[in-house]
């Protein structure tokens, strides 16, 4: 915002930081109480961010704005291999957990940069999924190598008992199984 603190000007790329940035601006903007905000603003804000940057994927409403994916970064991110992945959550761990330190510590300003180290590793631990790979243990007081495993192999379980069902159910239904079995 320039000197005036009713006007937000976005000058910069369009990246999830960026637009995050403006939308702040315009939420102190109409939290002040001196500005003339109607009650739609931040969402007309929002929508018209989304048409500005539309590489990227924003998800609005009346009191809240959350750029949810920058389509290029989610498009890199597909490209990385899994270790490069999992190298970048090494990384993105360590700091949400020094700005986790830093939130309890007193720090100003971290609530953000910490929200956005979370959305990362959301993304990363979304691909993660999306390749049925283990995702790595994110809480910082836990080991990064305390692994959950991907939850693909258990849905190929379960269709293929759900497959088999009306097979075994035709045979009851028909007879063909001795009342024995049972």
């Amino acid at each position: 915002s320039s000197s005036d603190p009713c006007q937000c000007h976005f000058q910069a790329a369009c990246t999830c930081d960026a637009t995050m940035q403006f939308m702040d601006c315009i939420a102190d903007a109409c939290h002040s109480g001196k500005c003339d905000c109607h009650a739609l603003q931040f969402k007309h804000a929002c929508l018209v961010m989304s048409e500005t940057c539309p590489k990227l994927t924003m998800e609005c409403s009346p009191e809240k704005a959350v750029c949810v994916a920058d389509r290029e970064s989610m498009l890199h991110a597909r490209s990385q291999t899994t270790e490069e992945t999992y190298e970048d959550l090494m990384h993105l761990k360590e700091e949400k957990c020094r700005l986790e330190a830093a939130e309890e510590d007193g720090w100003l300003n971290t609530k953000k940069q910490l929200a956005d180290v979370n959305n990362e590793i959301q993304k990363h631990m979304h691909i993660l999924s999306k390749r049925c790979e283990k995702r790595p243990e994110m809480h910082c007081e836990k080991h990064f190598e305390e692994w959950h495993l991907s939850n693909c192999k258990v849905e190929e379980a379960k269709s293929a008992s759900r497959r088999t069902l009306p097979y075994f159910a035709t045979l009851l239904l028909m007879g063909a199984l001795p009342a024995a079995f049972f």
